[in-house]
């Protein structure tokens, strides 16, 4: 197995469910869905309408138009990420390290792959 780019221990790797339910929202209005209810709170309806709208568009659409927005839901989150939801992700990720059957695995990073949050964070500097 070869690691890159980050691991789950990462501050922006996991993301809190209402955040990315929030951020995918925000995404669908922008970019022309209709919510089939007209109450302000999402019901379950709205949220599998919202995905069979995602489904239906086509990836040039999306392209990374999910990431890198200029909002932000906390410094160094991004908007997109794996959550522990109990169906894709059963389990806390330390757990499911527990279970897993171990393997030999090489790690590699690349060396300014962190210059994509400059971007964002006035604050955040590279120093070599």
């Amino acid at each position: 197995m070869i690691l890159m780019s980050g691991n789950a221990e990462t501050i922006w790797s996991i993301s809190p469910r209402c955040h990315v339910a929030q951020n995918c929202r925000k995404k669908a209005l922008e970019l022309g869905f209709e919510k089939p209810s007209t109450d302000e709170k999402w019901t379950k309806e709205d949220n599998i309408a919202m995905l069979a709208f995602f489904k239906s568009q086509k990836a040039s659409k999306l392209g990374t138009t999910m990431l890198f927005q200029k909002y932000l839901v906390e410094p160094m989150q991004l908007q997109i990420t794996p959550i522990i939801d109990g169906e894709f992700f059963p389990k806390t990720l330390n757990e499911l390290r527990d279970e897993a059957p171990k393997k030999h695995i090489i790690v590699g990073e690349t060396e300014f792959e962190s210059l994509v949050f400059c971007k964002f964070f006035k604050g955040f500097y590279f120093n070599r």
